[in-house]
């Protein structure tokens, strides 16, 4: 009888079980090769797609935690609850500074009305403050220069008269302080509600409760209010180097926005003492950070800088970056108001900045300075998970050995023999999976391309669900398209749909291993995204190894797929921050970039974290071929919906804006020649600040006979154009010039220069540059010629120098001093450029009719940042 099953039902490697009731599987009915035969570890091609389903739930209901707010105390509540931040009054306090409107650095609303409103309402908490507390406030009115690093054009960074409010609370160490910094100025047409005026407000608040009731603080805490940070990032460094409470700060906390509203997260920490500052984050009641972000951030691919830079690099202090960064439409644009910050987002900020500000301050532990790095991340903004290092690199490689082993010995159990076959299979296998991944990239590449070349870019800029149609469903159908490939023509003889897709796992997971021990090596701190789902598949395959269940029907796939899940919501916590980010920063990057590339490719890593550890279930889907086919069905329609101008990407709604930027100057040129001729033009220069920039709006403001930019490039410094920051080197020649009629401009700009000679051929010039209270100089050593130093930064280049000076609260002249070294000094050696930009109309300048009716001729989905610029540039 025995022999008789054995020739009916052979057993095999991958049919093999013990006795004793277990499920057993039959390889030589269920394989491949099988015609006609449902193998009983096949799952139903519906199943698959329900699958799908569950994964685009879960990251829907990740996306709605994401933007879920702690409730919000309201003055009414502040009896029952005296300790609570109360949200409340923080927004009452950003309601008056919104009221002053756009508070650029040297107009009225900045330096005179926006002080006084802060200075009053500090000077009412100082008088409601208990008794015991020594509380001293200070205006700082500063000037100075500094070189500030941007990739890959720096600036040398001058700034005159610029303002701080300054308050310090005095605690029992008057050598130790805790400083907290946000700016209140803001950018032209923007009222700043979030960037940065809540943090202002939220401050205050922060400052009103610690001083309402009877405590003692063993440090200081210093909040400074900081009036020119959009200049860029002066006034802090005003504070930083110059004020006379600098010496004793010891910890930063600096908040910022990048967005309006949401959570704030904390993204910077560091860059000493990580521990310590991680240990005392612990104690905010909404832990809201991820080291991910500081490495995203600190790689310069994100176009904007904060003051922590400033705090970090000339005052050595170490801390806590925080910003609002959901909701990146409404950032530096008219939509920045007061009116649709949630209050809840006032609370989260707040809630967690007094209760890290109490933790610091009431410690009397001496602050750790060790140059510790830490891997942090939050678990759904409910508690935060830190550790150092060198616990990541033990995790990390820990994970990494059992994974291995784990394969190891499921190989064993799947009666994969060390052999030549084996082997080939095993590489096969890890080939085809690898390759999956290498054309699911290329595929998305190819799509980036192809829209970018029919001109509808960024149609998923207003909906970001259509990123879905045009690059998650294709992405997906290449993974699943090349795996079915593989699984319906390999080489599989004699192994089970179970043992396959068992085999495709763990080969999975160890490329993933690979990567993670790669990535340990380089202390790349967010490859905890990585590590999480090998960890819990290697968890899964322990269990499957010990129960045996290996060769079960259903066991073994229920395992595995539960140990999925919860590395999966965290991707995707992850992804959702990722994707509010970048989508948003796709309006700013440029017109040279091409952002469906980088949506395409930021897809392609996002599914890969995801979707890869699914794949080995693909094997089993009973037509598989279905997947790859839906999914490239979806991605047609979306793409025929895309290029057909069915998806815009601009909305004007105010409850919902997603603005096209326009940052746009009505310009006098001026060149004088060597020989003192004069050469003058007028128009209007439009900086294009995403890829659609200026065809979405050529005919509206008929712009079809443009200036070629490019051709001015080598004849002048910045190819003769107003930029107003050298960041802007970059997209010059991509933006626009459109003659116009000339700007009415009565406070003009003018530079003198005095000589001496120090050598032979070394020659020093002084400079005195008069202009607005926005003014850039660009100087461009002719060929030969080397810039020795300035006395604004000591610098040496044959390169272009590009000057940002700024004065706020008086009018004050640019002046220095430059040694230039040429082996003929007494011939031409430099272009040198003054641009003065007029932000803010002081009546000496006017907006033209035609440049009034230039700029009404904006449809209504357009951000415009009008202002009036000159641009004259000498031969020297």
């Amino acid at each position: 009888m025995r022999q008789r099953r054995s020739q009916l039902l052979p057993m095999t490697g991958s049919n093999a079980e013990e006795a004793g009731g277990r499920e057993t599987v039959d390889s030589s009915s269920i394989s491949l090769s099988s015609k006609g035969k449902d193998s009983i570890h096949e799952i139903p091609t519906y199943f698959a797609f329900a699958i799908l389903a569950l994964l685009g739930m879960l990251y829907g209901g990740v996306f709605l935690l994401d933007k879920s707010l702690p409730s919000a105390y309201k003055i009414s509540d502040e009896n029952e609850y005296p300790d609570a931040f109360i949200a409340e009054r923080a927004q009452n306090i950003l309601k008056g500074l919104t009221d002053i409107g756009p508070k650029v650095v040297g107009s009225k609303q900045n330096e005179i009305e926006a002080v006084n409103y802060l200075s009053t309402t500090i000077d009412n908490i100082i008088n409601d403050a208990d008794d015991s507390y020594t509380i001293t406030k200070d205006i700082q009115v500063t000037s100075g220069a500094y070189y500030l690093g941007f990739v890959p054009n720096g600036l040398i960074n001058s700034y005159a008269n610029v303002q701080n409010i300054v308050v310090k609370v005095d605690g029992k160490n008057t050598e130790e302080s805790i400083l907290i910094n946000a700016h209140f100025d803001s950018v032209p047409t923007s009222p700043g509600a979030c960037d940065d005026g809540i943090m202002v407000s939220v401050m205050l608040e922060t400052l009103r409760k610690l001083t309402q009731t009877k405590r003692e603080y063993e440090r200081n805490i210093i909040f400074l209010f900081n009036g020119a940070e959009e200049s860029p990032l002066q006034a802090a460094h005003g504070f930083i180097t110059q004020h006379k409470w600098a010496k004793t700060c010891k910890i930063i906390i600096n908040l910022e926005a990048s967005g309006h509203g949401g959570r704030a997260i904390m993204f910077q920490s560091g860059p000493k003492g990580s521990s310590y500052l991680l240990s005392h984050y612990l104690s905010v009641p909404y832990p809201y950070a991820q080291a991910a972000g500081e490495e995203i951030f600190q790689s310069n691919v994100i176009p904007s800088d904060t003051d922590f830079r400033l705090f970090r690099d000339f005052g050595g202090l170490s801390g806590y970056d925080m910003a609002f960064a959901q909701n990146g439409y409404r950032y530096h644009t008219k939509y920045d108001n007061f009116k649709d910050l949630p209050l809840g987002s006032f609370q989260h900020a707040g809630s967690n900045l007094l209760a890290l500000v109490k933790s610091l301050a009431e410690d009397s532990d001496t602050i750790a300075t060790d140059d510790d790095k830490m891997v942090y991340f939050d678990v759904f903004n409910w508690f935060l998970i830190s550790y150092s290092m060198l616990a990541a690199y033990i995790v990390n490689l820990f994970v990494c050995l059992a994974s291995l082993v784990v394969a190891i010995l499921s190989a064993r159990n799947l009666q994969l023999g060390v052999n030549k076959s084996s082997f080939l299979y095993l590489f096969l296998t890890t080939l085809a999976i690898l390759g999956s991944w290498v054309i699911a990239g290329g595929l998305a590449l190819l799509i980036a391309l192809l829209i970018d070349a029919t001109k509808n870019t960024m149609t998923w800029y207003g909906s970001p669900i259509i990123v879905f149609g045009l690059y998650v469903a294709p992405i997906i159908g290449a993974f699943t398209g090349v795996m079915w490939i593989f699984n319906h023509f390999g080489p599989h003889k004699g192994k089970s749909l179970g043992t396959q897709s068992q085999i495709q796992m763990h080969m999975n997971r160890l490329i993933w291993t690979f990567v993670l021990f790669i990535a340990t090596l380089l202390k790349i701190r967010s490859v905890y995204v990585i590590m999480l789902p090998v960890l819990f598949n290697t968890l899964a395959s322990v269990i499957i190894l010990l129960l045996k269940w290996q060769h079960t029907a259903r066991k073994w796939q229920i395992t595995a797929f539960i140990f999925t899940i919860l590395p999966a919501i965290m991707s995707m916590y992850v992804a959702v921050e990722i994707y509010s980010l970048f989508i948003p920063i796709t309006g700013r990057i440029g017109a040279n970039r091409n952002p469906e590339m980088i949506v395409g490719l930021l897809t392609v890593l996002v599914l890969l974290l995801i979707v890869s550890h699914y794949l080995t279930f693909s094997v089993l889907v009973k037509r598989q071929y279905m997947l790859p086919i839906i999914m490239f069905a979806g991605f047609l329609i979306t793409f025929i919906v895309a290029v057909s101008n069915g998806a815009f990407p601009y909305s004007g709604d105010r409850e919902s804006p997603t603005p096209q930027r326009f940052t746009i100057y009505h310009t006098n040129r001026i060149h004088h020649d060597a020989s003192g001729g004069i050469e003058e033009q007028s128009g209007i220069f439009m900086l294009n600040n995403d890829r659609n920039s200026p065809d979405s709006v050529k005919y509206e403001l008929d712009l079809n006979d443009n200036y070629n930019i490019s051709q001015d490039c080598e004849k002048y410094p910045a190819c003769g154009m107003p930029i107003s920051s050298a960041r802007m080197i970059q997209t010059v020649e991509v933006s626009t010039w459109k003659p116009f009629t000339k700007a009415v401009i009565n406070e003009r700009i003018s530079m003198t220069y005095t000589t001496k000679t120090l050598s032979t051929n070394v020659k020093q010039y002084s400079f005195t540059v008069e202009g607005p209270d926005h003014l850039n100089v660009f100087i461009r050593p002719i060929t030969g010629t080397t810039i020795l130093k300035t006395s604004l930064h000591d610098i040496a280049t044959d390169e272009l120098i590009f000057i940002n000076h700024v004065y706020g609260k008086i009018k004050t002249n640019l002046e220095f001093t430059m040694d230039i070294q040429a082996d003929n000094i007494n011939k031409p050696l430099m272009d040198f450029v003054v641009s003065g930009k007029y932000y803010h109309l002081k009546g000496q300048e006017t907006i033209t009719k035609e440049f009034d009716e230039f700029i009404k001729k904006f449809p209504d989905w357009a951000d415009v940042t009008p202002s009036l610029a000159n641009y004259e540039s000498y031969v020297i």
